[in-house]
């Protein structure tokens, strides 16, 4: 309630009656049950009723950003589920020396969640046919926002090798970037 402590009030009620102070404080704290007389009401009742509308909108806000997170993560969850795994040959494995007695070599292997190459051909379409949720994760994006993310991806990665979950979390931020042109 920052209209109590408004300095610019001790000059609306420096001229009302004890009893009208006492009023207009319990209009004040009984909002919007109570209501007065006094010309001065009115003002205050408009200041409280747009710090109600600010701070709605801001709970809305958050609640909105919150339900974003939220399925943000869960359709991340469902994108990386699937893993790609690499091998790399061990020197060992090569030699022709192996005793009758010896188990068979084992490769080793370093598991890598799903990656992609970025260049000039890359294309979400490709991400679509390795990982079927990536559709529907693209799907809550405006078509602007992924084309610009496609664009944008190729031209600052190109020549490497993106996991799902940084490709996934390029289209959140472009996503961020697009809102805060929108927002100006």
């Amino acid at each position: 309630m920052k209209i109590l402590i408004d300095p610019n009030l001790s000059v609306f009620i420096k001229d009302l009656t004890d009893k009208q102070c006492a009023d207009l404080l319990r209009c004040i704290f009984e909002y919007p049950e109570r209501d007065c007389d006094l010309g001065i009401w009115q003002f205050i009742k408009r200041q409280i009723e747009e710090d109600v509308r600010k701070y709605q909108e801001k709970c809305d806000r958050m609640l909105a950003n919150r339900k974003k997170s939220t399925m943000i993560s869960e359709q991340i969850s469902g994108v990386d589920v699937v893993v790609a795994k690499r091998t790399k040959h061990n020197k060992n494995t090569m030699k022709g020396s192996v005793s009758s007695n010896a188990a068979k070599p084992v490769e080793n292997f370093v598991e890598k969640p799903l990656e992609f190459y970025i260049d000039e051909n890359f294309s979400f379409d490709v991400v679509t046919i390795a990982k079927k949720q990536f559709a529907e994760f693209t799907a809550c994006y405006p078509m602007s926002v992924i084309m610009r993310a496609e664009e944008t991806l190729k031209l600052k990665r190109k020549g490497q090798w993106l996991p799902i979950d940084q490709i996934v979390s390029w289209i959140v931020q472009e996503n961020d970037f697009y809102n805060q042109r929108k927002g100006s």
